[in-house]
């Protein structure tokens, strides 16, 4: 299955569960654009390349896939700064996510609802400075990468 676009009738699709424990994964980007709605995104052992749209989304879990190196080109169009609604974000069990996390796409301090921000069991590395001004945060996990330096 390559790739996925989302789309609402009258605005009522909110939640989307993607689970793929098969064989055949779902690949390609996920296109929220047309789920003017969506609030909440899973998507589960998967082969996915990231997720554009939802700018109303609250909730983003990716967990189990084979998503590619972080580069210049986000995970996450709009970024995580730019979804002022999310409140939780999981990244995780990724064990091809390598990578650094960059100041400016994920900048969590713009991000001021966000409380859950997990992004353990990948392989990233480098500094982690992504927490500066956001308060909300009430549980972080950042275990199992191999991040360097201070915290913040």
């Amino acid at each position: 299955m390559a790739g996925l676009i989302l789309e609402s009738q009258n605005g009522s699709l909110n939640e989307v569960i993607i689970n793929t424990t098969s064989t055949k994964k779902l690949s390609g980007k996920i296109n929220a654009y047309l789920a003017e709605d969506l609030e909440s995104i899973q998507v589960i052992d998967s082969s996915i390349e990231g997720l554009t749209g939802g700018n109303k989304l609250q909730k983003i879990i990716l967990d189990g896939n084979n998503i590619p190196t972080l580069s210049s080109v986000p995970l996450i169009q709009p970024t995580i700064s730019e979804l002022t609604n999310l409140t939780e974000f999981t990244l995780t069990n990724d064990n091809t996510l390598n990578g650094t996390l960059s100041s400016h796409k994920h900048d969590l301090g713009k991000a001021s609802n966000l409380k859950i921000y997990n992004i353990s069991n990948n392989n990233l590395s480098g500094p982690f400075h992504t927490l500066s001004a956001n308060t909300a945060i009430e549980r972080l996990d950042i275990s199992s990468n191999s991040f360097a330096g201070l915290f913040p």
